[in-house]
């Protein structure tokens, strides 16, 4: 059969065929992006791979790994190539070449890769084929992986009769479709409020350009809750997904009751938010006072907060307290991406050749060029 994606996220695994079918294990092995215990891991991906492969009666030949971007690095390099008359496709690869090489020797992997800035006799252009000169010096910005966490997502897999066909990170995958050209040509800066730690992506000239991993996530929201209403953590992340819905204007007339180790508590929604609203501030400005030790808001782009935090009402209202300027959110659509999956998944022929990694780019911040994926 064809091509199955798994996705793996820190508290389960789901597989989406073709047809948009999810099926999902839970298993709490990855924090942070990093695998914490393979043998668990595996054991619960091997297990669910014969599931869906029983129930659909069909065996997978290959899988696309879609990865947590939270060890995710965006590293510039440069590449040289001197040339005779004009510059050709073959050229082009041969740098691309290079790349690789140059990557594997800093023992990183190229998830994507992106030509900021081309110049041929040291002056700019923006699609190098067909110009003639004798040098051409590309600038490229780098979407990769250690090489070590690349090989551990690997070991899941060994013993399977299954080929890994590529990889991505779903969460580039998912904002990278959702924001628009103007969006990401002009700069935008999309902040995803994760458990334990938060992701900022900055794009400018309609590529990524920098991803920032901050310490701070709405754990800390979840704890206060847990103490303040005497429950246990399970519990305080359902009132959590229950109750804090809405942080501005909620109505103060809806009772809720919440079972404490106490005993039952009855309290207004109001009440209830008014409790917990000191942390969610407080989460909001250290990732604030983070985003501003690194100098992101210099980057001047609109600011959207994006996943599971986003869905409360009003959350960004309050970010816009901090960082003074109007903060949208990103909303993702179910299923919105999953097309694009199968897509690269069935195109790639060459698993290892970088060359399919490029993929709808802009150089310069002028215009799009050539799709480099062969169809």
């Amino acid at each position: 059969m064809g091509c199955l994606v798994l996705e793996f996220h820190e508290n389960k695994v789901v597989a989406i065929t073709a047809a948009g079918t999810l099926f999902s294990v839970s298993v709490s092995a990855i924090e942070n992006g990093i695998i914490t215990d393979l043998q668990l891991i595996r054991h619960s991906v091997h297990e669910l791979l014969f599931n869906i492969e029983k129930q659909m009666e069909a065996k997978f030949k290959k899988v696309l790994l879609s990865l947590p971007s939270d060890q995710a690095q965006i590293i510039q390099f440069s590449t040289q190539l001197k040339f005779k008359k004009t510059f050709s496709d073959s050229y082009f690869n041969n740098m691309i070449q290079k790349l690789e090489e140059i990557c594997l020797k800093n023992s990183l992997y190229i998830i994507k890769c992106f030509p900021s800035e081309i110049k041929i006799d040291n002056e700019k252009v923006s699609n190098p084929i067909g110009i003639y000169g004798k040098k051409c010096d590309v600038l490229w910005s780098i979407l990769c992986l250690n090489t070590s966490i690349i090989h551990n997502f690997n070991n899941i897999f060994s013993g399977l009769h299954i080929k890994i066909s590529d990889y991505v990170f779903y969460e580039y995958e998912t904002i990278n479709q959702l924001l628009d050209d103007d969006q990401k040509e002009l700069g935008s800066i999309v902040l995803n409020i994760k458990e334990s730690n938060s992701l900022v992506y900055i794009f400018k000239n309609s590529i990524p350009i920098q991803i920032f991993n901050f310490k701070h996530g709405y754990k800390a929201i979840d704890d206060q809750i847990a103490i303040k209403m005497n429950v246990s953590k399970k519990e305080a992340k359902l009132l959590r997904e229950k109750y804090l819905s809405c942080l501005i204007d909620p109505n103060s007339e809806h009772h809720i009751s919440i079972n404490s180790r106490n005993g039952t508590v009855d309290m207004t929604l109001n009440q209830f938010i008014q409790k917990i609203l000191p942390t969610v501030k407080s989460t909001l400005f250290s990732l604030v006072k983070q985003m501003e030790n690194n100098n992101i808001f210099g980057y001047y782009g609109q600011i959207f907060l994006y996943g599971e935090l986003s869905a409360l009402l009003g959350i960004d209202i309050l970010l816009s307290k901090f960082v003074n300027s109007k903060v949208a959110i990103l909303k993702q659509q179910s299923g919105s991406y999953t097309a694009n999956y199968f897509n690269k998944a069935n195109n790639i022929k060459q698993k290892n050749s970088i060359f399919f990694k490029i993929s709808r780019f802009t150089l310069l911040g002028l215009r799009k060029i050539y799709d480099m994926i062969k169809k």
